[in-house]
This record gives C-alpha cells, structure tokens and sequence, in this order.
C-alpha cells in the first residue's frame, strides 16, 4: 500500500494507541508442516485478497498487502462486524505537516485458514478498491506464505519448521522502516533495492531519485501516461519499458515482454528502496515470503539469469 501510517495515535479519551509499533501475537498449531493451502479471489488489476474471520464473524474479504505494516478495516466492514473504534489525531510527517484524524478498530483476532492473528494493530480507512481491507505485516509474521498468483492460491506453512524446497531460490530480504520487504535486484541491469509489495496494481514504480541518477528517462523508451490521485491531488506520472527486471539475479520478464514502469513525479521520497514490485510483475513465478528467516523464495517457471552492472 502506498501511504504508510507510523506515528503516533493520540485518542480523545487519553488512551495513547501507537500506530504501526503494535506486535500481534498468532497461534498456528492448526498448521500442518505440508502446509494448509487456501484460495484467494484475484482481480483484473492483478490484486489478491483472501477471506478471513474477525472476531469470530465474516467473512471478510481482505488484501494481502505486504506493503503495508498494518491491518486496515473499512467503516462500512468495520460496523458490520460490531469493532469498537478510537478516534485521534495523528502527527503527519510531510511537505505540508500537521495533524489529521484517525481512526483504529479493536480487533481481537483473525483467522485465515489455520492461521488466528491476535490483536493486530487495525487502522480504519475508506479505500479506493471494492473489498472490506487489508492485512499486511501481521499476516506474513504468522506464518510462511507461499503466494501462487497465477493459480489463485495461498499456502501457509508453520514458522518454526519451514524447509523451503529444492529449486527455489532465496533472496535475502531487508525490512525497510516500516517493516516492508527489501529485496536486491536489477532494473535494466542496474542494480536496484526492491520493494515487494504485493498491494500494488501497478508492476514496477521507480522512484525520482532513481531515475534521476541514473538518466533513465534517455535509457527507456516511454510508453504513454498515468493519471494517479493520492492525499495531495490528481498528477500524472509517465510510463517507460524498463526492459528487463531482476530479482537476485533472475529475469523475471523471461519471456522478452515489455516492463511498463511508473515514473513517479519528483516529491516523492523512500530512503530504504530505490524501486516497487507489485502483484502483476510477480504472477510469473512461485513467491514465498519467510519473514522469520529474512528470505523470499521464488520458483520461477521459466527465468533465465541476467547479469548485473552497477
């Protein structure tokens, strides 16, 4: 998800909640160590989501979101299924500052497959895609996941006794500052940290810095234009054929295909990643993410290795 929530929760009743430092406990001995594999409901944009039970009642359609460290409910999911919510005021880091005001649900558990998440930190946000939210952090700490896009499955595997499998092959991951996977790669055959957020529709989004040093506006041929809204309002960010992505060193555009990629406008900024990788670009191979371990797995169908320049 693209707008990252880490400050601090100020509730009007004086209850002091901290959004995005909140630890979940989980419970997975229902987990067998084959795994437990479930469906989850893709959409034409490339997005997955998994239904869930919260509190005991759903069930509730949610996107797996690993570029979110949070939980997320909609008002309307949120009513529905009964959540007390406190409202506060949040201390917004950015080019204009202040405070806005936010909302967070008491949620108690949730349960995916064999999987239950005890009391996520659980924001409260209207969202632009028609479902009832998302789960981000919480879900990927409780267990191994095994993310299948191209065959609508996801299949969960017990922390404690993973064994990824023969063949696959591990990237370390680095978790940026809000606990979002950081993975080395390449775009065009220069080296790149990568973000791997699975909530993202669009398939690779570069950063200005990145593009900027390295001149990739006269190395990639431009595609046409995007029209994206966001807090600050309505821009437009070009769109180029990147030619080639890499994770560790494998294509994951095997098969010579064009890699459309979001330039986004100057202004915006990460520290921790010089570019993102969303669900469409990762419908090509096996993922696996193991947050436990700091490894992404993945079982490429048909990648070949590409060599890398600084």
């Amino acid at each position: 998800m693209n707008q990252k929530l880490n400050c601090l929760l100020i509730c009007a009743a004086g209850l002091w909640l901290t959004l995005g430092c909140g630890v979940a406990s989980t419970a997975n001995h229902a987990l067998p160590d084959s795994g437990t594999t479930v469906p989850i409901i893709l959409t034409a944009d490339g997005k997955a989501y998994i239904d869930a039970m919260i509190n005991g009642k759903g069930p509730f359609t949610l996107l797996i979101d690993s570029g979110s460290e949070l939980m997320a409910m909609t008002p309307e999911a949120v009513q529905r299924c009964g959540l007390t919510v406190h409202t506060g005021r949040l201390a917004v880091q950015g080019t204009t500052g202040g405070y806005v005001e936010v909302h967070q649900a008491e949620v108690h558990t949730v349960q995916i497959g064999g999987v239950t998440i005890r009391n996520p930190v659980c924001s409260v946000e209207k969202m632009d895609f028609h479902c009832d939210g998302l789960i981000g952090e919480p879900l990927f700490d409780a267990a191994v996941l095994k993310l299948d896009l191209a065959n609508g499955l996801l299949t969960m595997y017990p922390n404690d006794t993973f064994k990824a499998a023969k063949g696959q092959l591990g990237v370390p991951i680095k978790f940026g500052s809000h606990r979002t996977p950081v993975v080395q790669g390449s775009i065009g055959g220069i080296r790149a940290r990568l973000q791997i957020d699975t909530g993202s529709a669009f398939p690779v989004e570069l950063l200005p810095a990145f593009v900027q040093s390295h001149n990739l506006t006269e190395q990639f041929g431009r595609l046409g234009e995007i029209k994206l809204n966001s807090v600050g309002g309505t821009s437009f960010s070009q769109i180029y054929d990147i030619k080639a992505l890499c994770l560790g060193s494998k294509l994951l555009n095997d098969r010579g295909y064009p890699v459309p990629a979001v330039f986004l406008n100057p202004g915006f900024a990460a520290a921790d990643f010089d570019a993102r990788i969303g669900s469409p670009m990762l419908a090509g191979a096996v993922v696996t993410f193991d947050y436990r371990r700091g490894r992404l797995y993945l079982r490429p169908r048909q990648l070949a290795t590409a060599s890398l320049t600084p």
